[in-house]
């Protein structure tokens, strides 16, 4: 019985020295790196969803955020993305119905991400919430047709994963991949909504300060 006490209560002192380990690095580059930072992102953007069933083709993306770490592993960060969705005329009926179609959508996105940091290296994981705001553009191929456009509002969520690499002290570069899931937008008078979900794989230029 000694024994097994004794046992049990190294098993806490155990776990207080392996967390130990795993967070004094990360405490070192806490001391050493501003907790805030920039980072404006470029990149491609892929429809999924209801966008993809419609044909609509691969466009550009984007995006300038803020971020501040609340602690070394944990950041939030928040801003604003732009992305664009191109209307494709793979489809024979889709091509002969419409001379073109685009979709533009503002985002605003709030984000919670774990880090982990090893020397110039670090990895990046988490999601959020976003509010987004698309516009519609087509123009109907018939003579004299003119250009449309409709507006929706939509509150979706995400997820991310990246990787960094640090140039100097306060400049990294990165990559970086989210997925965005919406629920139906309603365009217009619509009564049947889509959804607007998309994959985004960006390069990603941070400032701390």
């Amino acid at each position: 019985m000694p024994n097994a006490k004794g046992g049990s209560r190294c098993i806490p002192l155990l776990a207080s020295t392996l967390l130990f380990v795993i967070a004094w690095p990360q405490a070192i580059v806490a001391q050493d790196t501003p907790a805030n930072y920039v980072v404006l992102q470029g990149g491609m953007s892929i429809p999924t969803g209801d966008f993809k069933d419609a044909k609509f083709e691969k466009g550009v993306t984007l995006a300038l955020f803020y971020g501040r770490h609340l602690h070394p592993n944990f950041v939030l960060e928040a801003g604003a993305q732009v992305f664009h969705f191109e209307g494709g005329n793979t489809d024979s009926l889709i091509g002969a119905a419409f001379y073109d179609r685009d979709l533009i959508a503002w985002m605003i996105p709030l984000t919670a991400k774990g880090v982990y940091r090893d020397g110039k290296f670090g990895l990046t994981a988490g999601g959020g919430v976003d509010l987004v705001l698309p516009l519609m553009e087509w123009k109907v191929r018939t003579p004299g047709s003119e250009e449309e456009s409709e507006t929706a509002t939509a509150v979706g969520f995400h997820f991310l994963a990246g990787i960094g690499f640090d140039v100097t002290r306060l400049w990294y570069l990165g990559l970086e991949g989210k997925y965005l899931i919406t629920p139906d937008a309603r365009f217009g008078d619509a009564e049947v909504g889509v959804n607007i979900n998309g994959a985004f794989a960006t390069l990603t230029v941070g400032l701390r300060f």
